[in-house]
């Protein structure tokens, strides 16, 4: 292709290419063309005049999406943006703009959510739960936590509350230097009695004693018996010294009581003797027989004497039961 040839083959395509750039720009001037990150070529280009709109078409030459915008008539004279509705951290806004020159036209546009402002407050870690970072918005009420530091563990403190006793296991308690985590464990097992003996009551050759036995720790103390001790006997002692036919009497005491043990000491043998008709021995059985027969004399008079009187007292007793029945004269004695 010569030169000539190609001049008039380049002048089209520059005026062509002219003709879409300006109306872009004129109207990209007052209004931004939101196409993202396509790349995009005109499609379709109808320029705006004073009193009329245009459109503009534009396609992803990666995608093939089309992307069509009006291009408002080059006559108006735009106002003030006036916001219809106010962005939040988490919505969009719109606001408008009219059109002042006559032209019924406004445009409407996103206003972009402000987004969080967020405040970042971290809650330490504790002996049984884990930290959170808190991120709370000062513009509204939305609030997100995060996990933090890993939970610390308990720093424990063990104590000795009570010591084993004889009877009664021993108290360790655990505690946390951080928290108020407590807890109570067994601490050695009861140490047992350790008994002492001590002689109460002594015994005695009659009573029995009394042995008590007491713990050395605590107040804990039983008793138990102590079997009499034997009687200790000393030498015999002859009270009453035996004689001729006379019988005699010894005695022992106990040194520790008074309980005494008596014997009868054989009678020594009598020795005989010249006599005459009447002898000792016949003396003693005389005697003896007489005073059984007055022993019985006398049981026999007062034998008769108690049957007379109780004839006599019966006698008085009928009387008087007559005399008090008003028969005193047809009383008969018995």
């Amino acid at each position: 292709m010569n030169v000539k040839k190609m001049k008039y083959f380049l002048i089209p395509i520059f005026l062509m290419v002219m003709l879409s750039v300006i109306p872009i720009a004129v109207v990209a001037s007052d209004f931004e063309l939101d196409t993202g990150d396509h790349e995009v070529e005109i499609i379709q280009h109808i320029p705006a005049t004073p009193h009329e709109d245009g459109r503009l078409t534009l396609r992803c030459v990666d995608c093939g999406r089309l992307f069509v915008f009006s291009l408002y008539a080059t006559g108006c004279v735009w106002g003030s943006w006036v916001v219809e509705r106010e962005a939040t951290c988490t919505q969009t806004g719109l606001r408008r703009i009219t059109c002042n020159a006559g032209i019924p036209h406004s445009h409407t546009e996103v206003i972009p959510a402000t987004g969080h402002s967020f405040h970042r407050e971290e809650i330490p870690a504790s002996c049984t739960g884990r930290g959170e970072v808190v991120y709370s918005c000062s513009e509204c009420d939305y609030r997100r936590t995060v996990d933090g530091a890993e939970a610390l563990g308990h720093d424990y403190v063990k104590t000795i509350t009570q010591a084993p006793s004889c009877v009664e296991e021993g108290e360790l308690t655990i505690t946390c230097e951080h928290c108020d985590y407590l807890r109570v464990e067994t601490y050695l097992e009861p140490t047992g009695h350790v008994m002492v003996e001590r002689i109460t009551t002594a015994s005695t050759c009659l009573e029995e004693g009394q042995l008590q036995w007491s713990c050395e720790y605590c107040d804990y103390s039983y008793n138990e018996p102590i079997g009499m001790i034997s009687h200790e006997w000393g030498d015999w002692i002859i009270e009453t010294p035996p004689g001729e036919g006379i019988w005699g009497l010894q005695f022992k005491e106990c040194l520790y009581c008074d309980a005494r043990e008596e014997e009868v000491i054989e009678a020594l043998p009598i020795t005989p003797v010249e006599r005459g008709f009447f002898g000792v021995e016949e003396a003693v059985v005389v005697g003896a027989n007489l005073l059984a027969l007055i022993v019985f004399a006398f049981l026999l008079f007062g034998e008769f004497a108690l049957i007379l009187w109780r004839r006599k007292r019966k006698k008085e007793i009928k009387e008087r039961i007559a005399m008090e029945r008003g028969f005193s004269d047809g009383y008969q004695s018995i």
